[in-house]
């Protein structure tokens, strides 16, 4: 069995569910942790800098799919490169367009994380964590300061004890 260290996260969510928010926090986790982290969005291929140098969102329905491959050629290689955390921060809504992904990740031995924002994980903390559990390390530093982060910014309240018995168990 692969003993990796090594985490990818898949968020999973509607457009403006929070994902991106999440993952800003995720990666100052990583870094103030001292571990590398890689985000790859396709949303960000169609990000254009204007003439005042603000960036603006401008979709392209033709370069979607062009821009699709991009983004998982770059997660790839972000994998091949053995980054510590590799975060796919697309829509995932379907486990179809997570499964590249997920491919790549196990191809890689990279443990999974799924965060799923859908409305059945904000009604029941405990679903969600038992997921993030099942699929996780049991022992892995980074992914509990993680998970901590995770339920404190959903608001909420994640006891240290209830975590680490958990994990341990």
């Amino acid at each position: 069995m692969n003993k990796s260290n090594k985490l990818v996260i898949i968020n999973r969510a509607i457009p403006g569910g929070g994902k991106t928010s999440l993952t800003k926090q995720i990666e100052e986790l990583a870094k103030s942790l001292g571990r590398s982290i890689s985000v790859h969005s396709t949303d960000e291929y169609f990000i254009q800098i204007d003439e005042e140098g603000i960036r603006r969102y401008v979709f392209d329905k033709k370069k979607l799919n062009e821009y699709h491959q991009n983004n998982q050629e770059a997660f790839k290689q972000a994998l091949e490169n053995r980054i510590d955390i590799v975060v796919c921060d697309n829509t995932n809504f379907e486990s179809w367009q997570s499964k590249p992904y997920t491919d790549m990740a196990r191809e890689f031995g990279y443990k999974i994380l799924l965060i799923d924002f859908k409305n059945r994980c904000l009604r029941n903390p405990q679903w969600i964590m038992d997921g993030i559990l099942s699929n996780a390390s049991r022992s892995h530093e980074v992914l509990q300061s993680i998970m901590t982060m995770i339920f404190i910014w959903r608001g909420f309240q994640l006891s240290h004890r209830i975590m680490r018995n958990k994990i341990e168990s």
